[in-house]
């Protein structure tokens, strides 16, 4: 059970479209006081009540060179046979659609900013100054890369919920960006297209299938975190850090 309300709305939305028909979009949703209510209980765990409150949301979503007839062509062939044994019928013009789908130079990111949120719940308050998080996704082949960032401030926490002392390295201020590198996301998809079967009842991707996606998402590696100028800031801690760690699978290394 859960209820949302909100203040006023405004939303903006801005379209290109390139000279080979790709389109680029971005939205932005700004809300005031924006709340949230909800309660119930899980099957064997006891009930659960929360809420949440901000004075003031910015929702923004976006997509680059998204191919929209293609898309429109999918969602057609999807539409026209929902039931698996019928679109099992049309696998190969479905690979083909995927495939397009999945061709390099897709771009999706998302972002959320929140002024004063509070969540309260069985523990007490949690409450912020200000939050933001951004999460950005490039197909681009063995380029491909998965940006994050997370930036937060004021951050209170209920009474008794940290040990003794331990206030001392909770932090009042964070600002982190990292970026995953050596993946590709366009070989990962395209394994992935290529193995789907639709054919009978079972997984529509077996799990050596589902292994051979991964090496294909990982074969451009090794996979990188590469952390861009961030700062963490507590009443004991003063940190500025940037850096690399490498996720090779014999011997994990780090320069931060």
């Amino acid at each position: 059970n859960q209820s949302i309300d909100f203040g006023p709305m405004l939303e903006t939305v801005a379209t290109n479209v390139a000279g080979d028909g790709s389109v680029s979009t971005q939205v932005k949703e700004e809300i005031a006081e924006l709340g949230l209510k909800a309660m119930g209980a899980g099957e064997d765990g006891p009930p659960f009540n929360f809420s949440g409150r901000a004075e003031k949301a910015l929702i923004s979503l976006g997509v680059d060179g998204f191919k929209s007839r293609k898309a429109f062509d999918l969602w057609g062939l999807l539409a026209a046979h929902p039931a698996r044994a019928d679109l099992a019928a049309h696998e190969g013009e479905l690979r083909g659609l995927l495939k397009d789908r999945a061709a390099p130079g897709f771009k999706l990111e998302e972002g959320i900013k929140a002024q004063k949120p509070v969540i309260t719940a069985s523990l007490g308050a949690f409450a912020l100054g200000d939050f933001k998080y951004h999460l950005s996704a490039a197909n681009s082949g063995p380029q491909s890369a998965i940006d994050l960032s997370l930036s937060a401030d004021g951050l209170s926490l209920p009474v008794g919920l940290l040990p003794p002392n331990a206030d001392a390295l909770t932090p009042s201020k964070i600002d982190v960006a990292a970026t995953l590198k050596g993946i590709d996301i366009t070989a990962a998809a395209n394994e992935w297209i290529s193995d789907l079967n639709l054919q009978g009842e079972g997984p529509v991707l077996s799990d050596d299938n589902a292994d051979k996606v991964e090496a294909a998402f990982l074969s451009s590696g090794p996979v990188q975190i590469a952390f861009a100028p961030s700062h963490i800031l507590a009443p004991a801690v003063d940190a500025d850090f940037s850096g690399v760690i490498r996720l090779d699978h014999n011997k994990p290394t780090a320069a931060i």
